[in-house]
């Protein structure tokens, strides 16, 4: 489906954000940082970080596993609004609680920089 240099099996090292809305709670905080990193470790980390993700994904694109982790995330992390897997540096799939997908990519070119929805190579 694809041919570009990614066709063939290779590895990345993923970076992903989440974001979450909550009231601020009496004590001054909305929800502790150290929770948010425990829900995250135990339900994506510790199940995907150093595995061959062809084994949980059919077509493991940071799009689909994105959404994959999102759907896994949505009990446990509740209130979150926004997730982003980035697969390199400079490219990146987005969630949002509204159901936006995107994906983006950016490049610098002469001194200015591009941004937009990633293409195929």
């Amino acid at each position: 489906w694809h041919n570009g240099k990614c066709r063939r099996p290779h590895g990345h090292t993923y970076h992903f954000h989440v974001w979450v809305e909550r009231r601020l709670q009496h004590h001054g905080i909305a929800i502790d940082f150290g929770d948010i990193s425990a829900i995250v470790r135990r339900t994506i980390i510790d199940r995907y970080d150093h595995q061959n993700l062809n084994e949980f994904f059919e077509n493991p694109t940071a799009e689909l596993m994105l959404l994959a982790f999102w759907e896994q995330l949505s009990i446990p992390l509740k209130g979150m609004v926004r997730a982003e897997l980035w697969e390199t540096s400079n490219s990146f799939a987005e969630v949002t609680r509204e159901g936006l997908l995107r994906s983006y990519w950016w490049t610098q070119e002469a001194g200015a920089w591009k941004f937009g929805p990633k293409t195929p190579r």
